[in-house]
């Protein structure tokens, strides 16, 4: 049982948190751009992750190339992979309560933009998809659009403080220390610490692991049945030859998505 002077406190510092963030959220400049991140923000997951399992599902051989991809960087990469595969954004999970906090903002006649570090194909796909954002802007011509990369184009684009900028991730720190007002999406407790209480608003999600939730889809304990594929290779004895142990992976990995699927 609560203390009666312990329950007036938690009161107290409950209420002051509710108006802090009603007055954060009442003094945003609707005539100020906003600025929206695509993966994990307006999406409830990863594109990269999303093209890379996709791409896999199609070739496991790719597995090896993916390394020699990145050497280019990783804005490559995800051209690289855009280019070979085509994600249906009609399934990709959204982010409720986000959206409808969106909704409210295109209500107050707000110009709201996708900028992401995702390919700029798969952006404008996406934009075109919910029809109320004004521009897409993704990764291309070798930038990756994160971070520091992203905060140089929007500054550079709407000015220092001049423009509002909505994300989740820890690179996402880069833009807000030069955006008006930080709109954090179900954020990790550690992330929100590290964002000033008074140029802040919060939008709460249930959040989701994402590594529990890739392997709840993948279902390794599916796999375990391929590993018979080695089994010749231990009463052949020629376990330790390189040519028999890379044709075992080859075929483990393809069996082994099979499995998943």
């Amino acid at each position: 049982m609560i203390a009666p002077g312990l329950k007036s406190i938690l009161w107290t510092l409950a209420i002051q948190q509710i108006v802090l963030k009603k007055r954060v959220i009442l003094h945003m400049n609707p005539s100020l751009p906003l600025c929206v991140d695509l993966d994990g923000t307006l999406l409830a997951t990863d594109c990269l992750w999303e093209s890379f399992i996709l791409r896999l599902k199609q070739n496991p051989l790719i597995l090896f190339l993916v390394p020699f991809w990145l050497l280019k960087g990783k804005a490559a990469l995800k051209s690289r992979l855009a280019s070979k595969v085509e994600l249906d954004v009609e399934t990709l999970p959204e982010n409720p309560r986000f959206l409808n906090w969106l909704a409210s903002q295109v209500n107050l006649g707000r110009e709201i933009y996708l900028v992401s570090a995702s390919d700029q194909a798969l952006v404008s796909t996406v934009a075109d998809k919910f029809g109320f954002f004004k521009e897409a802007i993704g990764s291309s011509d070798g930038v990756n659009l994160r971070g520091k990369n992203k905060a140089k184009y929007l500054v550079d684009r709407f000015g220092e403080k001049g423009f509002d900028y909505a994300g989740n991730d820890f690179s996402d720190l880069e833009i807000w220390a030069h955006s008006k007002t930080a709109i954090l999406v179900h954020p990790l407790s550690r992330l929100t610490a590290k964002v000033p209480k008074e140029n802040r608003v919060i939008i709460e999600e249930d959040r989701v692991s994402v590594p529990r939730a890739f392997l709840k889809a993948i279902r390794p304990h599916q796999w375990v049945k391929n590993l018979l594929i080695f089994v010749p290779l231990l009463t052949a004895h020629v376990y330790y030859e390189t040519s028999a142990l890379i044709s075992a992976l080859l075929a483990f990995v393809p069996f082994s998505f099979c499995a998943s699927a």
